[in-house]
């Protein structure tokens, strides 16, 4: 049987890693000549050794799972390899979501979420570390908090794409406001655009430009650094009531050339109407929803611009679409498929909800929370991928 560790702090393992050196600083006595013997180099290579003994055992019948990567990042190195804990994905054996994040030496899986430090992981499958391997990981964990770095710091975007992509085929705000001649959203300039904005608690106005023109708003999917990779525009006064642009359709608006045959472009593009790639954190729960603003008033959200639309990463996310009858359609879809889905029905009877209504997104939700002054009900126990909670949507 599959052995399966339940997740363990960042600061507990930390506490744990920081006790254990320290028992073996003041046990074995050890000299600063004998802590440099070991390097960075002699550990890789006996982990190496031992992953393999690992994975085959754990995986004797999947020589598919059998391999494990180096891949480079901008801080460092990763050891990429199916999940020896959850056994990683049954439908595409190739898939490899366990992590050892180098230098720090800390196993992450990005299936589930299993984390902990090399000692534990080696330990969890009957292997050990020895002393002095144990001194010198501690010892360059000490000198990445110096830096400022912590272990979950490791644990970013880049085992999924280079969020250097994304800054690099990303295109300049001012650029799009200039193109369909757009304006901020201020109080002087669009006021009424903003009202609309802040009655459902958007305020970050910088994720928005008004087009006074059309009468419209464009809701821009920014990077951390602020440039475009997509945006869906709200039409007030023509229909479809939204439309999204990818990363390809905004090179044809600029003018821009889109090289079809560059396979970066093309995943940054795959990835342009996933909103929120720059806000989530990929190590905790993701909640995904249909449009952008109600991702954004959910902690941790993202949206994929549609009902149709499914999510292009591979790691567990929860889906909440829309409480109507096209959102329980698909709700049902993806219960029948494993994924775990938002309990409407249940979630409102129990609020008490009293307004007879067909159609309700979370901004609805959280406007009439808001509005009768009653207190929001945690939500994180009204998700299931019990197929048989289908009744219940």
């Amino acid at each position: 049987m599959m052995k399966i560790l339940m997740m363990t702090s960042t600061q507990n393992y930390n506490s744990q890693n920081k006790e254990n050196a320290e028992d073996l600083l003041s046990a074995f006595s050890f000299s600063l000549d004998t802590f440099q013997e070991t390097s960075e180099k002699e550990i890789l290579d006996k982990l190496q050794k031992n992953l393999s003994k690992i994975l085959k055992k754990e995986f004797p019948s999947t020589p598919e799972k059998h391999n494990f990567d180096f891949r480079e990042r901008a801080d460092g190195t990763r050891l990429n390899f199916a999940c020896p804990y959850c056994g990683d994905s049954t439908k595409v054996l190739t898939k490899k979501r366990g992590n050892i994040y180098i230098p720090g030496f800390n196993y992450h899986c990005y299936n589930c979420r299993t984390h902990t430090d090399l000692e534990t992981f080696l330990s969890d499958f009957d292997l050990e570390i020895e002393s002095k391997d144990k001194v010198y990981i501690f010892q360059e964990n000490e000198a990445i908090k110096k830096d400022l770095k912590t272990n979950s710091s490791y644990l970013d975007f880049s085992h999924l794409t280079d969020f250097n992509l994304l800054e690099k085929y990303g295109v300049d705000r001012e650029e799009i406001i200039k193109k369909f001649n757009l304006s901020e959203i201020t109080a002087r300039e669009n006021w009424w655009i903003k009202k609309y904005l802040t009655e459902r608690f958007q305020t970050n106005f910088k994720v928005f430009a008004n087009d006074k023109k059309l009468n419209r708003f464009f809701i821009f999917n920014l990077t951390p650094n602020g440039k475009v990779i997509g945006y869906q525009v709200r039409n007030f006064k023509r229909d479809p009531k939204y439309v999204t642009h990818t990363l390809e359709m905004i090179y044809e608006h600029l003018g821009k050339q889109y090289d079809k045959s560059n396979k970066a472009l093309k995943e940054v593009n795959r990835l342009s109407f996933l909103f929120g790639l720059s806000t989530v954190n990929f190590n905790k729960q993701i909640t995904v929803f249909e449009g952008p603003l109600d991702s954004f008033l959910f902690e941790n959200g993202m949206s994929v611009c549609g009902i149709d639309n499914d999510f292009p990463l591979d790691i567990p996310i929860r889906w909440m679409y829309d409480y109507d009858n096209a959102g329980i359609k698909k709700s049902i879809e993806k219960l029948n498929n494993g994924g775990s889905v938002f309990l409407w029905r249940k979630y409102l009877k129990d609020l008490k909800f009293k307004l007879n209504v067909n159609k309700l997104d979370f901004t609805d939700l959280m406007k009439y929370i808001k509005q009768k002054e009653i207190n929001k009900i945690p939500f994180d126990s009204y998700f299931t991928s019990d197929k048989y909670d289908a009744y219940i949507l």
